[in-house]
Formats: C-alpha cells, structure tokens, sequence
C-alpha cells in the first residue's frame, strides 16, 4: 500500500476479475500495458514473467479481503486530498461534507434497518477490520505479560465487528470479552464471531457508550476496558465525560487502556508513502497521548498512568490507566 500507482493498478485488476484469486497462473502481462507491469514488478507484486509472485499470492490469500477494501478506501482519500485538500488544512468541517470517506462513514446507517443501510455499514465495518488485522498484533504486544492473570473479563467500547477482541483471545485466556458498539455494528460482528474461534468467549451489546459508562454496576463486571481508535472521534468535553463515568467505576486491579494512533506530526511519521493519505485525511483528529492524560489529571489524582509507544503505520501509543 506504499505505493500510489501500484494502488491504482491493482484497482484497476480488480475491476478486470484479474486478481490472485481469479487469475493465479494466469499472465498479467497478456491483459496489461508494459507500464503497468512494469509497476507491479517493481514492487514484487509480479515477476519478470508477468505472473504473480509467489509471496504476493500468499499474502492475497490471508489477506485479499482487507486488501481490495483498504485499496478502494486508499484511493478515496487520495481524491479527496487532490481535490478539497485546501478545506482539510483551512476548514475541517467543509472538508468533512464534501469527502468520499466522511461520508462513507455515516454511523446514523448503523441504527437503520433497510438492506442499503446494512450493505453501506458493512463496508466501513470492513474497512475498520482490514485495518485492525494489521494494527493489533503490534498493539497487543504492549500489554505487559502480568496482564496473561488479570484479563478475565474485558469490555471494549466501540469495538466493531470484533477483530481487535479475536487478537486479544487468541494471545490470552480471556472468559468474556464484550463489545458495545450501534445495533448493525453488533448485527455483523456477531455473524463474523462465529465464524471464528471464538464465539463463546466474545459477546456483543448494542447501545449508546456514554449511557453503559454511566451504568457503575455494569461496570464494575469488568476488570479491563478498552478504547481501540474511538476517543479522536469525540471532542474533548465529550471525552471528559466519558473518561469520567468509566474512572469512577475502576476498582484497585483494574484498568482503562487507550490505543490511538498519535498526532500526525513529522516525529510521528515513517518515510514518505502513499499508505500516509489514508491517515492525513483523518490527521485533523490525532491527537498527542499527553491530552487524554491532562483530561484525567484534570479529574482524578489517584491513578497511575503509563504511555507505551510502537510503530506501525506510523506511530501508537497506549495509555494505560489504573487506580493506585
């Protein structure tokens, strides 16, 4: 995803049926310019014969789900940055209405219940996913290895179709994992689960996140919360108050974990990569992990915090928030 024009070639195979899993030992150079071959194979997703790398086929095979959506969502952005670009860096909000990728991300569908609506909530479900399949093997390598005795009952707050909490089971003997998310997120998740390994020890709970936070006995079930790339959705005030509720409910052994990428600044970022487009457009969000820390400071006096940081896309953090 590093690169802008193999992007655009592999969109255009698709729109062809001339991917991995209908072309294996077919010739792309039969279908294709010299120019476009000339791309993939600079990239090893071709070999000097016009066929597919070995490597390439056996990433399409674990991954050409998420592949084909997080293309289609990288090429967005990179309209969207083209085009209105200026309303990014100047005003938010009118770069917000006129984006592809905004408004690909209409949570009001995830409430509905027309077959449009779960097919539109499906998509940016699958996106999210194809993301977090990348993210949380690098995310859950920050835990501490004291945390395999004290993760028995988690509860994740925005945690869409539940990829991030299949990562988490399979790395510790987790009983419950639950997610609260809206009704079609649930829905969709739950289908996915059961596919998967999993299905007895994760759970789905339709509703609002601010009301369950207010629920302290509902809380205090669980001995770990999670926030997974949810909080930068939320202006700060709307954090505080959410923040709030949750810390109110951590008994002593218990704890707040916050994984967020940080803000989109030149000591946060890898060399320069097209894969950079999908998260500029989101860049206005990203925020330093000093600012939740200052909104729980601003509250509480009686938690420990601690940052831990790693690469992935460009640079994490997770904060890390227990009663003393």
């Amino acid at each position: 995803m590093s690169d802008i024009f193999a992007v655009k070639v592999l969109n255009i195979l698709q729109g062809k049926n001339l991917l991995p899993d209908r072309a294996r030992n077919i010739c792309i150079s039969d279908f294709m310019p010299e120019p476009a071959i000339a791309i993939l194979q600079r990239v090893k997703i071709l070999d000097n014969a016009g066929h597919y790398h070995d490597d390439f086929v056996d990433l399409y095979e674990k991954r050409g789900g998420s592949l084909r959506i997080r293309v289609e969502y990288a090429l967005k952005s990179a309209e969207d940055f083209i085009f209105y670009g200026e309303h990014l860096f100047q005003d938010v909000g009118e770069f917000m209405g006129r984006s592809q990728i905004f408004s690909s991300f209409d949570y009001s569908k995830g409430f509905g219940s027309s077959p449009k609506d779960r097919s539109d909530t499906e998509e940016w479900c699958q996106y999210v996913s194809s993301l977090t399949e990348l993210e949380a093997p690098k995310l859950v390598e920050l835990l501490p290895s004291r945390w395999q005795n004290e993760s028995d009952y988690v509860l994740e707050f925005g945690g869409n179709i539940g990829t991030f909490a299949e990562e988490i089971c399979r790395q510790f003997d987790v009983k419950r994992y639950s997610i609260v998310d809206i009704p079609l997120v649930c829905d969709i998740g739950r289908e996915k689960v059961e596919r998967g390994r999993f299905s007895k020890k994760i759970d789905f709970l339709e509703g609002d996140m601010f009301l369950v936070a207010q629920n302290q006995e509902h809380m205090k079930k669980y001995r770990t919360v999670i926030f997974k790339s949810v909080l930068h959705d939320w202006p700060i005030y709307k954090v505080d108050e959410l923040l709030g509720h949750i810390l109110n409910s951590l008994s002593y052994g218990s704890r707040l974990l916050i994984f967020e990428r940080c803000a989109f600044l030149h000591g946060n970022l890898r060399p320069s990569s097209f894969q950079d487009i999908s998260n500029l457009v989101f860049s206005p969000f990203y925020r330093e992990p000093h600012v939740y820390m200052d909104v729980i400071r601003n509250r509480f006096q009686d938690f420990c915090m601690e940052i831990k940081y790693t690469w992935i896309d460009m640079k994490w953090f997770m904060l890390s928030v227990e009663p003393r």
